[in-house]
């Protein structure tokens, strides 16, 4: 037994080195540059963040996330470019390792399987958050019964940091978790309101920094707001509607359900 899991490690080390010899010099760290830049502003006692009318934000590298995100790159935005890459490279594969071991059944073909897909050879390439997220998730599944409110404190971080995650806050509430509902719910709300005090940037000045994202990008995006974009309604209150209404109808389907 021991032999066969000793196996299986050297495998899928075997695995991470062929899929870094194959693609890691095919697309450059972009992600991770520009959290390095804002943990080093943020260093600096700069803000992170650009106006909307910044060229670096209409090519979509700006810094848009929220500001205890950059400080959270600031021990790396320290480092030598070359050894920051690799650290948060071996840090991301690390993530999915131990996500994918936790969701999925024992042993290591869960986690191979993960690292071949395209979406995450990306991800890794492009230094993005969505490994760590995936770490999060899973530490938050995997503690929701016996630390209820640790659960809900990591899902309440991994929340802020992509907002289109916030819907996973009603998780807890529908398994009446309430302890770890309460706890995402405060720890996502001072997430968001500590932005004046970390990032230099008040809350109305972030919220309307995503809302020009979100009008620049979502034509560019398979999602229901493109839809609705596509037919006029989305930048309008009736969108609004559309889009509250289709939150409703899904959860009445899944209680109706139970």
């Amino acid at each position: 037994m021991v032999r066969r899991a000793g196996r299986a490690e050297l495998g899928l080390v075997l695995l991470v080195a062929a899929l870094a010899v194959l693609f890691w010099d095919l697309l450059g760290p972009f992600d991770l540059q520009t959290f390095l830049r804002a943990g080093h502003q943020v260093l600096q006692g700069r803000s992170p963040y650009v106006t909307s009318t910044d060229p670096v934000f209409r090519a979509g590298h700006a810094f848009v996330y929220p500001a205890f995100v950059a400080w959270a790159f600031a021990p790396l935005a320290v480092l030598p470019g070359s050894l920051a890459i690799d650290l948060y490279a071996a840090a991301s594969v690390a993530a999915i390792v131990l996500a994918a071991r936790w969701f999925g059944r024992p042993g290591l073909a869960p986690a191979a399987l993960v690292l071949v897909s395209s979406t995450t050879v990306i991800a890794v390439q492009m230094g993005t958050v969505n490994p760590l997220l995936l770490f999060g998730l899973a530490a938050a599944w995997r503690l929701r019964d016996d630390h209820r409110v640790w659960s809900g404190v990591i899902l309440g971080t991994v929340a802020a940091v992509k907002l289109f995650l916030s819907p996973l806050l009603i998780w807890p509430l529908l398994r009446r978790r309430y302890p770890a509902a309460v706890a995402a719910t405060g720890t996502f709300a001072a997430a968001l309101g500590s932005e004046s005090l970390l990032g230099h940037i008040s809350g109305a000045g972030y919220f309307g920094l995503l809302s020009h994202l979100q009008s620049s990008e979502a034509v560019r995006s398979w999602s229901l707001s493109s839809f609705l974009q596509s037919t006029g309604l989305a930048a309008t209150p009736a969108g609004d509607v559309v889009i509250g209404l289709c939150a409703v109808a899904l959860l009445g389907l899944r209680s109706a359900r139970r």
